[in-house]
């Protein structure tokens, strides 16, 4: 496992793009993305959080998009235990996601997991490893995915679909 990085004070929103150097300007759409992921290990995990002061996992994907200048309001009225797929899903659609399989799941793709009834735990795919809002490690954590997670669905942003990879 990669090891955690702590977060040592809370900070203010990041603006879009705010991680790429001046050197830097033209960056890929996959790069920017995994800066600003990167951006965000160590931030405490508080469930229901949309900020640096703390996120849960889908307040983490929501910052991470809206830093990207991508607009993903996935739904706020929810339990960590009680909340169906179904309904993380739907707002993905309606914010210009789709789905793809898990075996073409690549960079910058959002992975979905059910790891008990009822309860739907989203990451962003970092490569071999993801970033997610960790409640077990009570921060944010980069670190490789298994098998053994309960990945049951992949979503692309559909904009960036072709093309932008690296």
């Amino acid at each position: 496992n990669l090891p955690f990085r702590r977060s040592l004070m809370c900070r203010g929103p990041i603006p879009c793009f705010a991680m790429m150097s001046r050197s830097e300007p033209s960056l890929t759409h996959a790069e920017s993305l995994c800066r600003i992921a990167r951006s965000w290990i160590g931030v405490r995990f508080r469930a229901q959080g949309r900020g640096r002061c703390g996120v849960d996992c889908i307040g983490l994907v929501g910052a991470i998009w809206r830093e990207m200048g991508v607009q993903v309001r996935l739904p706020a009225d929810y339990h960590l235990r009680r909340t169906p797929r179904s309904r993380i899903e739907a707002g993905l659609i309606d914010h210009g996601f789709c789905e793809v399989s898990l075996v073409q799941a690549d960079l910058g793709d959002l992975l979905l997991a059910e790891p008990a009834p009822g309860q739907t735990h989203i990451a962003l795919l970092i490569g071999a490893t993801l970033i997610e809002a960790n409640l077990r490690a009570g921060r944010v954590v980069e670190r490789r995915h298994t098998r053994a997670d309960h990945w049951v669905s992949a979503w692309r942003y559909r904009e960036w679909s072709s093309g932008w990879r690296p």
